[in-house]
């Protein structure tokens, strides 16, 4: 499944979700087409390939781990995140690494089932069904009170600093979470009269949190003005990113395009030349040395030398795209020499002309009758080509998910647009401004055909001289 979203003002984001499998690796083929009109003046002479790579950044993560509250709080539970952290803690040599890493997990763990409870929170409100609403509102109030107590009665006899400092940051983190979850349900419910005692109950919750905070000195429970208001907000940020990396996996470029393609290079100048030899030795067999007749074969041969080395190049890159891949990256489990995905990326830019039929379908699903007649298109193309390691006994993953997130940079497409200054358009004697936009199209195609995936997807961006300002999915 592949999502795609406006990460920010000029970022698109596309997030490839897998599940690990025990038996076998799992690969992908992905291909996204980027349509471009023609008056933004994106070509190959305009626009080279270097700069179509730096567009790209690739990050590698695990799911959030998949524990409910009671498993959680189950002192009896092996899986249990907290019970990890109360055991390692309880040891004379205490694992600084393996303490923190428990606890990032558990921040996310949380996090994760917090927003569970959101969403089915607001199902049964969508749904009005007041029982099973007010009943997962307490169970909610219920399990998060009791984790809260439970982790905050943790302790060390230790005198690690670090670890002490992962404690207070777990702490804060755990507590922005559910008041974060909490405070959004309760902005729903002020809306709804019979529900106002449960939204005092989760007022209360939240109130007594932010108070919880202030009394340990956390900056989140300390804003009073715009200052402190700023560094709470980043606070928070840290805070997620913090829990958050332990997740993510470690990208590791590899040389092997280079060498490859130095290779290939070699191989066509080899053939090239070899060429270019044998016609310099006919023509002196046939025609006497300085002729005009032998002049010309060997200018002829020597041009003929050039286009032979890159049409091979060409040729073999049509050929094997998946060998003479531009980028190649392994995402690697910090700590562990195993990979997890390795990630092979080629991009190209041409007209949409030279896209397929199918491909070109797709980006005008809509039937639009003035495509034909308007200048062709140009199209960055994408090809990334995947492969998910299977687990096995020595290498165990806390998720059985992966994701790898993609996030195209469109800022250098906006260079030949016209300023955002309005359009004034005169509708029914009124005077109304028409925003400026451009209609960019994304086309992803995912294949594989081994477990019989075939999907396409499009999208609409919009965007204009200042960044994206809308993603439509069309398909």
């Amino acid at each position: 499944m592949i999502e795609v979203r406006k990460h920010s003002g000029f970022h698109l984001e596309t997030k490839t979700f897998f599940s690990f499998s025990n038996k076998r690796k799992v690969k992908r083929d992905i291909h996204y087409y980027i349509y471009i009109p023609a008056q933004l003046n994106i070509n190959e002479s305009t626009f080279p390939k270097s700069s179509m790579i730096n567009m790209l950044s690739t990050y590698g993560r695990f799911g959030s781990p998949i524990l409910n509250f009671e498993e959680l709080i189950d002192e009896n539970n092996k899986k249990s995140h907290l019970s990890k952290i109360k055991e390692l803690l309880d040891l004379d040599n205490i694992s600084e690494d393996k303490v923190i890493h428990e606890m990032q997990l558990l921040s996310n763990a949380v996090r994760h089932e917090s927003k569970r409870y959101t969403s089915i929170i607001k199902r049964y409100l969508s749904q009005k069904n007041f029982n099973a609403t007010e009943l997962t509102l307490n169970d909610y109030i219920f399990y998060v009170s009791t984790l809260l107590k439970i982790f905050r009665g943790l302790s060390t006899s230790g005198e690690n600093e670090n670890i002490l400092n992962a404690l207070n940051w777990t702490d804060e983190n755990l507590s922005i979470i559910v008041e974060k979850e909490a405070n959004s349900i309760s902005r729903i419910l002020k809306k709804k009269e019979e529900y106002v005692d449960i939204g005092k109950k989760l007022k209360t919750f939240c109130q007594e949190e932010e108070k919880y905070r202030v009394k340990k000195g956390y900056i989140t429970g300390m804003a009073t003005d715009n200052i402190d208001s700023e560094k709470a907000s980043y606070r928070v940020s840290l805070l997620k990113k913090w829990a958050q990396s332990v997740l993510y996996l470690t990208p590791v470029e590899s040389n092997i395009p280079k060498h490859i393609g130095q290779i290939f290079a070699g191989v066509a100048a080899a053939v090239a030349m070899t060429f270019a030899t044998l016609a310099s030795i006919y023509a002196e067999k046939i025609f006497s040395k300085n002729s005009y007749q032998w002049a010309l074969i060997i200018i002829i041969a020597y041009v003929f030398k050039d286009r032979i080395k890159e049409g091979l190049r060409a040729i073999t890159s049509t050929l094997l795209p998946k060998l003479l891949a531009d980028s190649i990256y392994k995402f690697v489990k910090p700590g562990e020499d195993k990979w997890v995905c390795k990630s092979k990326v080629q991009v190209s830019i041409d007209k949409a002309r030279d896209q397929s039929d199918e491909i070109n379908k797709t980006r005008d699903i809509d039937n639009n009758p003035f495509l034909s007649v308007l200048p062709d298109e140009d199209v960055i193309h994408y090809s990334r080509y995947i492969k998910i390691n299977k687990q096995d006994s020595k290498c165990k993953y806390e998720s059985g998910t992966f994701t790898l997130i993609n996030r195209i940079r469109l800022d250098d497409l906006t260079r030949e647009m016209d300023d955002t200054s309005p359009i004034k358009k005169i509708v029914k004697r009124n005077q109304i401004d028409l925003n400026r936009a451009y209609y960019l199209h994304l086309v992803v195609h995912e294949i594989n055909q081994k477990d019989n995936i075939d999907e396409k997807q499009l999208h609409r961006i919009v965007m204009n001289k200042d960044g994206i300002i809308r993603i439509d999915k069309i398909l």
